[in-house]
């Protein structure tokens, strides 16, 4: 399976950003991936997320961190929510590798 790059314009200052956001019902031919960490919070409903090769379930209470550059996709039943946090990996590691 594909990706494609998604773009984030994270503030110098303040380089992280916090929204809801549902997930579509049938997975996309193409994941995608970002230069920035993503923390997500199952608020409710249900579905998987794709991470790489692997299908994770998500169900309500679920927290998930997907690391830079690693492809994924949530998929949903219709009633999932998702509270997302994403933010520039060197609010908690200097080095680029401090962490692989």
């Amino acid at each position: 399976m594909g990706y494609v790059q998604e773009t984030f314009s994270l503030s110098k200052d303040f380089p992280f950003d916090l929204f809801r956001t549902g997930a579509s019902a049938e997975p996309s031919p193409l994941l995608h991936r970002h230069d920035c960490l993503e923390l997500n919070y199952a608020e409710s409903g249900g579905g998987y997320y794709l991470i790489e090769d692997r299908r994770e379930p998500i169900e309500a209470g679920d927290v998930f961190v997907i690391n830079d550059l690693e492809p994924h996709m949530a998929v949903s039943d219709g009633t999932l929510s998702l509270l997302v946090v994403i933010f520039d990996p060197s609010l908690v590691w200097s080095r680029a590798d401090e962490f692989g």
